[in-house]
């Protein structure tokens, strides 16, 4: 078994199950700092790292995201 079968990495590489944890910090309730804390045990997730290193390709001509 090589670490990349651990759950921290297939969370975060899964879109589905990354972006559902994520949409769930957005409920504002008593369970999103756990939430929290499961997402900063998670490894990065490649997309939304890659997202962050092109951020300037992502604004529009008035300079909003």
């Amino acid at each position: 078994m090589s670490k990349y079968d651990m759950p921290r990495y297939t969370m975060s590489d899964q879109e589905g199950i990354f972006n559902s944890i994520i949409n769930l910090l957005d409920r504002n309730d008593s369970s999103s700092m756990d939430v929290w804390e499961l997402v900063r045990m998670l490894s990065t997730n490649k997309s939304m790292f890659a997202k962050v290193l092109n951020v300037e390709e992502l604004r529009d001509g008035t300079g909003k995201i």
